[in-house]
C-alpha cells in the first residue's frame, strides 16, 4: 500500500497509480514504447509508470528506497513544474519514457551501469523543472534576475539543476545509494557519483552544447565500435567472449556521454516520433513560441527567430529542426545503435507530411562565400547553424547509394589507445576540447577489393557528416588533412576528397 508523508493523493489516486505500478513492473503495461502517447494517461497513472520503470529496471533496491519514497519525489517534481504548453510535467513524462525506451536497446545496455541509468532517469524527469516557458534568450535579453544570476550562461538548465539538488536533499534520495555493479567509484560516495551525473545530463540538454555533444560522442562510437571486416575482428572469438552478454565498461567519461546523448536525443525526439505525436508536440510547441513572441513584443525586445505568430510558419520551423537539428544528431545515435533507425524513418516520413501540408519551399543549404550562419529558435533556446551545401549522397552516412553492414560494438581496451585523449570539462563542452580521431581505414591492409571499398565509403560518410555539422572549422580542417593523408594512396578516394574540398 503506498503512503505519502510529504504529499497528499486521493485514495482514489494511490490505487490508480499502484495498479499501474505493478503492471508496469512486470512488463505488461502497453504504450510505453516511441508511440507513448503522454495525453492519454491521467496524473495518478504517469506516477505510476514513473515509479513502475525504476521497478522494472531494480533501480529502487540501487536507491534503498520504497515505492511510496520514490511517488513523493515524483509529486514534487511535478510541482516544480509550471503549467505552460510545452514545457510542462507532460514532456517531461514524455522524455522520461522516451529515454526509457533509448536505454532499453540491446546496444545500450552493456554501456551503463546502475547508477548511470539512475542518475538518465532522475535527469530526464527534472532537466526543465522550473521552466517558465520563456526561453535562455528571452532570460538574457529582458536582463532579469535569473539570467543575471546565472551570468546569461545556460540560465535554464543551471535554474533546473538547482532545483533539482533541492529535491535530492528534500527527499534524501540518494542518500543510500549503493550500486550493485562491481566498478569502483571514485567520488567520495556513490550519491556524489550521481548527483554530479545529474547535473552534467541536465546541462547537456542545453542546445548551445549541441554541436559539441555530436562531435564528442562520434568519438565515442570510433571507440566503442570497430568494423566486422577489420582484419583484426574475429567474429566467432568475439561471440563466444562475450555471450554470456557481460562486456567491459567504458572509462566514466565516456559513460557519461552516453547518458548525455541519450537525454538530449530524447528531448528533441518530437520529430522522430509517429506523425500524430509529431505533429502535436509541434503544435504546442508553437503556442509556446508565439506566447514568447507575444511578450517579447509587449516589452519591446528583439523577437525571437519563429517567434511572431504574424510572420512564421509552422512547416518551416518543423522542417529546419529536423534537417538540421535532430537528423544529424540520430544519425550519429543510430552509428553507435542500430535500432534507431526506425527513428530515422519516422523522421523522413514525417518531413514528407509537413511538405503535404504546405507548399511552403523548404529551407535549403545555399552555398555562399561567408557562410554566414542562419538563426533557429527551439524549445531551449537559440541555434546559429551555418548555411552548408549539401552533401553528395555517396557521403552520406545513410545513404540508399551504399549498401549498409552491421557494424559490430567492441569496448576496446582504452589504456591502448595512447593517441586518444577525450577532454571533458565538468558540465561543459568547449569547442576546443575536441579529439582526434585515428582513422580505423588504416587498419586495413589486405581485404578484398569490395570490403576495402565500402570501408572507405563508410568512413568518409561518417566524418564528413561531422564535418558538416560542427563548429569548430580548425579543427576538422586538421581532421581532413589527417584523413587524407591516411588514403592518398586509394585513387579511389580522390574523387570523394575533391568533392569535399569544395564544399569545406
Amino acid at each position: 500500500m503506498l503512503v505519502l508523508k510529504r504529499n497528499h493523493l486521493t485514495s482514489e489516486d494511490l490505487i490508480k497509480a499502484e495498479h499501474v505500478i505493478r503492471k508496469v513492473s512486470l512488463g505488461k503495461l502497453s504504450g510505453l514504447g516511441i508511440d507513448f502517447d503522454v495525453w492519454s494517461w491521467t496524473r495518478a497513472e504517469l506516477y505510476g509508470i514513473v515509479v513502475g520503470v525504476f521497478s522494472r529496471l531494480d533501480l529502487l533496491e540501487v536507491l534503498k528506497i520504497s515505492q511510496s519514497q520514490l511517488l513523493d519525489f515524483i509529486v514534487d517534481i511535478d510541482r516544480g513544474y509550471i503549467s505552460t504548453p510545452y514545457h510542462s510535467f507532460l514532456h517531461a513524462a514524455d522524455v522520461f519514457i522516451m529515454t526509457f525506451n533509448l536505454v532499453s536497446y540491446s546496444h545500450v545496455q552493456g554501456y551503463l551501469i546502475d547508477l548511470d541509468l539512475v542518475a538518465l532517469l532522475i535527469g530526464a524527469l527534472c532537466h526543465d523543472i522550473g521552466h517558465p516557458g520563456l526561453n535562455n534568450l528571452y532570460q538574457v535579453n529582458s536582463k532579469n534576475e535569473l539570467a543575471q544570476r546565472y551570468n546569461n550562461e545556460s540560465v535554464l538548465e543551471k535554474f533546473s539543476c538547482d532545483e533539482t539538488l533541492k529535491l535530492l536533499r528534500k527527499h534524501s534520495l540518494l542518500k543510500y545509494v549503493q550500486t550493485k555493479s562491481n566498478l569502483e567509484i571514485q567520488d567520495h560516495s556513490q550519491g556524489a557519483y550521481v548527483q554530479n551525473a545529474i547535473v552534467k545530463c541536465i546541462m547537456s540538454t542545453d542546445m548551445s552544447v549541441h554541436f559539441g555533444l555530436i562531435e564528442q560522442f562520434t568519438t565515442v562510437v570510433d571507440i566503442l565500435t570497430v568494423s566486422p571486416i577489420n582484419e583484426e575482428f574475429h567474429e566467432a572469438e568475439y561471440l563466444k567472449e562475450h555471450s554470456s552478454g557481460s562486456y567491459p565498461l567504458p572509462q566514466t567519461g565516456h559513460r557519461q556521454i552516453i547518458c548525455n546523448v541519450l537525454l538530449h536525443a530524447a528531448d528533441i525526439s518530437n520529430t522522430v516520433r509517429p506523425w500524430e505525436l509529431c505533429k502535436r508536440w509541434s503544435d504546442v510547441i508553437l503556442d509556446e513560441f508565439f506566447f514568447q513572441g507575444d511578450m517579447e513584443k509587449l516589452n519591446n525586445l528583439p523577437i525571437s527567430p519563429n517567434m511572431d505568430r504574424e510572420h512564421s510558419n509552422q512547416t518551416d520551423i518543423s522542417l529546419k529542426f529536423g534537417d538540421f537539428v535532430v537528423k544529424p544528431f540520430f544519425e550519429v545515435l543510430a552509428d553507435f545503435c542500430p535500432e534507431v533507425q526506425p527513428l530515422l524513418t519516422n523522421l523522413c516520413e514525417n518531413r514528407t507530411r509537413w511538405l503535404s501540408l504546405d507548399n511552403t519551399e523548404p529551407p535549403r543549404r545555399l552555398l555562399t562565400g561567408n557562410n554566414n550562419p542562419s538563426r533557429l529558435s527551439v524549445p531551449a533556446g537559440t541555434l546559429d547553424i551555418p548555411d552548408l551545401p549539401p552533401l553528395p549522397s555517396v557521403l552520406r552516412r545513410h545513404s540508399t547509394d551504399i549498401e549498409r553492414k552491421t557494424r559490430r560494438h567492441h569496448l576496446v581496451n582504452i589504456a591502448e589507445l595512447t593517441d586518444v585523449e577525450l577532454s571533458e570539462p565538468p558540465g561543459e563542452y568547449s569547442k576546443s576540447g575536441l579529439v582526434n580521431i585515428p582513422p580505423s581505414i588504416s587498419e586495413v591492409e589486405e581485404e578484398g577489393e569490395e570490403a576495402l571499398c565500402y570501408l572507405q565509403a563508410e568512413d568518409i560518410s561518417r566524418r564528413a557528416n561531422r564535418r558538416s555539422f560542427s563548429l569548430d572549422h580548425t579543427l576538422l580542417l586538421a581532421k581532413k588533412k589527417r584523413f587524407e593523408e591516411a588514403v592518398k594512396s586509394l585513387s579511389t578516394l580522390h574523387e570523394v576528397s575533391s568533392e569535399l574540398d569544395n564544399y569545406s
